[in-house]
């Protein structure tokens, strides 16, 4: 269609351009080679000066445009580039959204903690994170800007609390497998709900099925490891392949290469925060990240 062609007027509206023909005469000027049924016209660009050209109307007289080929291609180039560029921030925003985050985390902006960027879609034996601190700690933070920063990596990742996992998986949602395969799977609150037996069974299924296929899961919890180890449900076996997953080469949880970390900072009162009863106040941990 001509009006492909046709570049909105920045200065000056067509129908107002004495240069516009409404008329079935020719306007002034010779064929153009390039671009059949077009005429090259003297008149000079509004944007370059170089010379303008002119088109038939499919319904009869011509159009004089106030740019020149060049210019139009030009823009033209440009809106569809911001075009694209619009669209790929819309698909990246709900790629976010189907990670499971929400606007409220897409609007904070945390600096990621180094440790959490180390995470590999290749098996290894440091796979899981434990984040542990009390409520304000930063925590969910961390949690969700790891998501996004592997969300923009093209994982497939997925934040949800234990509450969520039970609640999907029990409403058939979401089923085991699904949750073991994720290439990043973010477990947040986790240990602070009272999940019956059967339940608590589907949580030690899938974070099962993640350890013995190395897969990264980032777990964010109030609770120390030692406390979670002795609550009535999840198992010891689960703690113990939590712990062992977060170890460094030489089987220690007390080094900045562990991915243990405890979170002693409050964002909420910008001071230090005391930690969950049988921490290990480990020397490296997640503080005072703006």
């Amino acid at each position: 269609m001509l009006f492909n062609h046709f570049k909105n007027p920045r200065r000056t509206d067509a129908v107002d351009n004495p240069r516009h023909c409404s008329t079935k005469e020719r306007p002034a000027g010779i064929p153009d080679p390039q671009r059949p049924g077009y005429l090259i016209c003297e008149a000079p660009c509004h944007d370059c000066r170089g010379r303008t050209w002119a088109a038939k109307y499919p319904w009869g007289g011509w159009y004089a445009s106030p740019f020149c080929h060049a210019c139009l291609d030009s823009s033209m180039y440009e809106e569809d580039k911001a075009d694209r560029q619009a669209q790929q921030e819309r698909a990246d925003r709900q790629a976010f959204l189907n990670a499971g985050l929400t606007e409220a985390d897409l609007a904070i902006d945390r600096e990621l903690d180094p440790r959490l960027k180390r995470l590999t879609r290749d098996p290894i034996p440091q796979c899981f994170v434990y984040l542990v601190g009390s409520t304000g700690t930063g925590k969910t933070s961390q949690a969700t800007a790891a998501v996004k920063h592997y969300v923009e990596r093209g994982w497939r990742c997925r934040y949800l609390t234990e509450t969520d996992v039970i609640r999907l998986l029990q409403s058939k949602m979401l089923d085991v497998g699904t949750l073991r395969d994720l290439d990043l799977l973010v477990l947040d609150e986790f240990g602070s709900s009272n999940p019956a037996t059967w339940q608590n069974d589907w949580l030690r299924e899938v974070i099962d099925g993640r350890y013995r296929q190395r897969k990264p899961t980032i777990f964010s919890s109030n609770h120390s490891l030692r406390t979670l180890s002795s609550k009535e449900g999840l198992g010891r076996l689960i703690v113990e392949r939590i712990h062992e997953c977060c170890k460094d080469a030489n089987g220690s949880i007390k080094t900045p290469e562990a991915l243990y970390i405890e979170c002693t900072w409050s964002h909420r009162i910008g001071a230090a925060a005391k930690l969950p009863e049988g921490c290990i106040n480990s020397p490296y941990p997640l503080g005072g990240l703006k």
